[in-house]
């Protein structure tokens, strides 16, 4: 992402954080990412050595992940 919002995240962003006025932390896998988001939203990012763990095993665990939630519904 190099540090660029995509327009498609800021919107969703806008909307379902900003507008709701979501007071949480966002966990971010880019450092640089984090840091737009909170330059330009004013959102409160973290990224470390966990997230990018917890990331780490997101990735490797998505496809098993969704068809469970595709059996399910």
């Amino acid at each position: 992402m190099k540090g660029k919002i995509p327009k498609s995240l800021s919107k969703f962003l806008s909307r379902n954080v900003i507008e709701k006025e979501v007071q949480e932390t966002i966990a971010v896998a880019d450092k640089r990412l984090g840091k737009a988001l909170t330059e330009e939203l004013g959102l409160e990012c973290k990224q470390n050595e966990q997230i990018e763990e917890l990331m780490r095993v997101i990735r490797f665990n998505i496809g098993g992940l969704l068809n469970r939630i595709y059996l399910v519904t």
